[in-house]
């Protein structure tokens, strides 16, 4: 790794933490898509907080850092996988989850980008609802909106 490498992944470590941060070998798992794409990423950051995501957008802005968004990597066209760089950041919401509300009334749910389909439905289920679809997969909400599922 260069001087900046070792800059811009310690600045990433001080905004999420140890638990946040994933770095090389044990990041292989996240640089390959369940069917497409099979990259090399610099390091996988997770944030846990909305705070966290911003601050970690701006420092890759700021550090000229490529981000690729990644949701639970279950999709099937290879969007979520860094290019064979090592210079890309997977950025994985799969921290960033839960149900912050379900108005059962108005049949609403307000989740995180990282919430699992199944978190939804088992928050859902003591109201008598769920959200209707069957992908075969356990795919994040985030995901689902971003590749119009």
């Amino acid at each position: 790794m260069t001087k900046r490498v070792d800059e811009r992944v310690a600045e990433l470590a001080a905004i999420v933490g140890e638990k946040g941060l994933i770095l090389p070998p044990d990041n292989a798992a996240f640089d390959c898509g369940y069917r497409y794409g099979n990259g090399k990423s610099l390091c996988v950051v997770r944030p846990a907080t909305i705070g966290e995501l911003r601050d970690i957008v701006r420092l890759s802005f700021k550090r000229d850092v490529g981000l690729v968004p990644q949701g639970a990597n279950t999709g099937l066209v290879g969007a979520s996988s860094p290019d064979r760089s090592g210079e890309q950041v997977v950025l994985n919401l799969g921290r960033l989850s839960g149900v912050e509300a379900l108005d059962a009334v108005d049949r609403s749910a307000t989740v995180l980008s990282g919430t699992r389909l199944s978190e939804l439905n088992a928050a859902a289920a003591p109201h008598r609802l769920s959200f209707p679809i069957d992908l075969g997969a356990d795919p994040s909400i985030g995901g689902m909106i971003a590749t119009n599922t």
